[in-house]
């Protein structure tokens, strides 16, 4: 511990990854770390933050002692018997900072879906989703000039049958699987960009992708090539459609 003492105290450059694993650690272990966490005059420099935790509290012990302009990655894995509960790091400048996000968590969390929309990248699994949860989605991935990709699985969806009031009828429904629903949106502003979005059993998914003009766009590759070829709602002159 006293070598792991010096490293951090003595930590002023930008570290390319931190990660913590606390989850088999003693809490005596953990007591220690936060202490010197905490004993350092100036937050930890770091881009990238992953931790096995198994306890809420911990995640935000150490996620608040990192220095929020620097941090652009956070991965949390959380597999103990109680939900992780997201509202008190959505109230960090670190969570709010960072660009991309993974929450592996078994059970689910809770957390107000407005306080995700920010990030150019993410990946968790929530406890209930609903219809408008997916356009305040929707509609934060169109303003936002770096979003790429959002993958959600859930527990339970409310007003499933509202999605159509949102994005109106699917764009594609696969004929062979019809629980699996398609939509695709061109961006404003934007000649090629288009937003990609799939409802399969349990996994919405959003996905910003680009069209080239000079390719014919295979329908039937989609299932098998997700986020390659996106066909255009309606197709111009510059698309067409192979079947």
């Amino acid at each position: 511990m006293n070598d792991l003492e010096l490293i951090i105290r003595h930590m002023s450059c930008v570290t390319e990854e931190l990660r913590v694993n606390v989850h088999s650690s003693s809490d005596d272990f953990f007591d220690l770390f936060k202490k010197i966490l905490k004993s350092k005059k100036s937050q930890l420099r770091v881009n990238r933050f992953s931790i096995f935790a198994k306890d809420q509290d911990q995640i935000v012990s150490i996620l608040s002692s990192l220095y929020p302009v620097f941090l652009k990655t956070i991965r949390i894995c959380y597999h103990v018997g109680t939900q992780l509960e997201t509202e008190k790091l959505e109230t960090l400048d670190q969570w709010k900072g960072a660009e991309e996000l993974d929450i592996n968590d078994t059970h689910a969390i809770t957390g107000d879906i407005n306080n995700f929309t920010h990030f150019s990248c993410s990946k968790f699994r929530i406890q209930i989703i609903s219809a408008s949860d997916l356009n305040v989605l929707k509609e934060a991935f169109f303003k936002s000039a770096s979003f790429e990709y959002c993958s959600i699985t859930y527990k339970d969806f409310n007003n499933a049958h509202e999605i159509p009031n949102f994005f109106g009828h699917p764009h594609h429904v696969d004929p062979n699987n019809t629980t699996v629903q398609r939509w695709s949106f061109k961006y404003p502003n934007s000649r090629n960009d288009n937003l990609l979005i799939v409802i399969l059993i349990h996994c919405p998914e959003f996905d910003r992708c680009t069209l080239e003009t000079s390719k014919p766009i295979n329908v039937k590759s989609i299932d098998s090539n997700f986020g390659q070829e996106i066909p255009q709602d309606p197709p111009t002159e510059m698309y067409h459609y192979l079947y």
